[in-house]
């Protein structure tokens, strides 16, 4: 539980409005699916076509851009330094937190618009077809696919109690893999 101390003040924006509350500082709009998420130094922000931005939480300068690919859905934080982001063009990256070089990729065969999930020594990369790929962290190779047969419709949810991937479907089911 925190507490923020009250005054607030505003430490830094970025792709929002400029010193004036104008919209200069505004250079692209979110993907549906993108949500920001922390760790280390930086805060990694998915921009669609612009990639994926590493912004330093004190003063919100930009540390890298990936453009390799359009990042779409959100990406996932690894406490061991890496960042993890499915791409348009298929391929799931495992990147360097500090500084966004590729340390390995999977391709999925799919479009991944979709956050991707970190569970144990796995991520889980879920494609728009309704593929769902767990892929092992190390080397980025595949352990499993589950093919659902219906466009996906939700992002991925992981029940550690039910050691299950969670994740809705165009067909109006909700799939629950077995991990």
């Amino acid at each position: 539980y925190i507490e923020p101390v009250e005054p607030w003040t505003l430490l830094w924006t970025w792709n929002g409005p400029d010193a004036n509350g104008g919209s200069s500082n505004h250079f692209y709009d979110a993907p549906r699916e993108a949500r920001t998420v922390t760790g280390g130094n930086n805060i990694y922000v998915p921009a669609g076509a612009n990639g994926l931005y590493a912004l330093n939480k004190t003063n919100g300068a930009v540390g890298w851009n990936f453009t390799l690919t359009a990042i779409d859905g959100t990406p996932a934080y690894d406490p061991s330094g890496f960042i993890f982001a499915g791409g348009a063009n298929g391929v799931v990256y495992k990147l360097d937190a500090t500084n966004g070089n590729v340390l390995g990729s999977y391709a999925t065969g799919g479009i991944v618009t979709r956050a991707v999930l970190v569970n144990g020594s796995a991520v889980y990369a879920l494609t728009n077809a309704g593929v769902l790929h767990k892929i092992e962290i190390v080397n980025m190779t595949g352990i499993w696919t589950y093919v659902s047969g219906s466009g996906s419709s939700t992002g991925l949810a992981f029940s550690s109690s039910r050691n299950m991937a969670l994740f809705g479907t165009d067909d109006l089911f909700v799939r629950a893999v077995d991990d």
